[in-house]
C-alpha cells in the first residue's frame, strides 16, 4: 500500500472572507413588518450582517407608525399579518408620501403562502 499524500478533503479550498458591505450603506435605514416572529429574526439578523440599520415591527399598523416618525430607505413587510396587511400598509405609506411631498420608498412585499 502506498502513503496517503496530500492533506484532508477541503483543506485546500480557499476559506471565504466575510462579505464586506460598502461603506455608505452605514447610513440606510430599513423598515420590516413581519408578524411571524422567527421570521422577522431571520431579517434583522440578515440586515445587521449587511451592515444596514433597520427597525423590525409586528404588524402593518406599527409599520405606518413607524415610517410616519422617521424616514427609512426601504420598507420590507409581510403581505398577510394581522390588525393591517402589507396592502394596506404600502398604501398608508403612499399617500402619506403624497400628503407631504416625499419621495417614494422602495416597498418589498414577502410572503410564506405558497398559494
Amino acid at each position: 500500500m502506498g502513503s496517503l499524500s496530500g492533506s484532508a478533503p477541503g483543506a485546500s479550498r480557499k476559506s471565504k472572507s466575510p462579505v464586506t458591505p460598502p461603506p455608505h450603506w452605514r447610513q440606510l435605514h430599513v423598515l420590516v413588518a413581519e408578524d411571524h416572529s422567527a421570521h422577522r429574526l431571520l431579517l434583522g439578523c440578515l440586515l445587521q450582517k449587511l451592515g444596514l440599520g433597520h427597525e423590525l415591527v409586528a404588524d402593518g399598523y406599527l409599520g405606518q407608525v413607524a415610517y410616519a416618525r422617521r424616514p427609512f430607505d426601504l420598507v420590507i413587510t409581510d403581505c398577510r399579518m394581522p390588525i393591517m396587511d402589507g396592502y394596506s400598509m404600502a398604501r398608508a405609506i403612499r399617500q402619506y408620501e403624497h400628503h407631504f411631498g416625499l419621495r417614494r420608498v422602495p416597498i418589498i412585499a414577502l410572503t410564506a403562502h405558497l398559494q
